[in-house]
């Protein structure tokens, strides 16, 4: 739902959409490659290098029934032993998202170094803190206020996060409070104020990657 944030991204008439996963009812006489019954991940359309195609508009997945080109359809493979459910596959890309973001940022770090992150209310930020986590750095997770906040400060801290800061509190002063080193890393998925929260929070030679603006601002 986060996708409605996003500024100037959708138009009135655009169907809204960028996870999520469907079965195939009837194909084109020219697709060999699916057949009806069939579970696929609607991807982006992507340029003539291979790139993501910016301009264009995303899946558009919020829907009960769609057309898609076959060569945009990633087929799923479900087996009874696997550890992914149908639902999780549904997130397959935010999933993949946040092990290539652990695994290409994460390099010049060592185990023990603190990690911070935004968006821990939703689904990517949540894998990121077990990822950062299982690999042995201390996490920091900011979510937004809500009326639920202390449930979920108790299942973020439950999945890895040390501490877990509201996105209204001044992060580097309650770090330093603490006691506790200032983050090498930044992954902010938020966007706008947000960005400048954890910049303001990292150490001197740290790293801001940003990935998503979940909060609707570009900016």
């Amino acid at each position: 739902m986060s996708d409605l944030n996003a500024e100037n991204r959708y138009s009135c008439g655009d169907v809204y959409g960028t996870q999520g996963i469907g079965q195939v009812r009837m194909v084109g006489p020219r697709v060999k490659n699916l057949k009806p019954g069939d579970w696929v991940l609607p991807l982006h359309d992507v340029d003539a290098d291979g790139e993501v195609d910016l301009d264009a508009m995303p899946p558009g997945t919020g829907r009960v029934l769609g057309v898609w080109k076959a060569d945009r359809c990633a087929k799923l493979e479900f087996s009874a032993d696997s550890p992914l459910t149908m639902a999780n596959m549904a997130l397959a890309k935010s999933i993949g998202a946040a092990c290539l973001l652990v695994k290409e940022h994460t390099i010049k770090l060592a185990p023990g170094d603190p990690v911070i992150l935004n968006c821990a209310n939703g689904l990517i930020g949540q894998v990121l803190i077990q990822l950062l986590a299982a690999r042995g750095f201390v996490v920091y997770a900011v979510v937004r206020k809500h009326s639920g906040e202390d449930w979920i400060k108790q299942k973020l801290h439950g999945l890895g996060a040390r501490h877990v800061f509201l996105s209204s509190e001044d992060i580097r002063g309650r770090l330093e409070e603490l006691e506790e080193a200032l983050p090498q890393l930044a992954l902010d998925g938020v966007g706008g104020a947000a960005t400048n929260q954890l910049v303001q929070a990292l150490a001197k030679t740290g790293d801001l990657v940003c990935f998503g603006v979940a909060g609707g601002s570009n900016q």
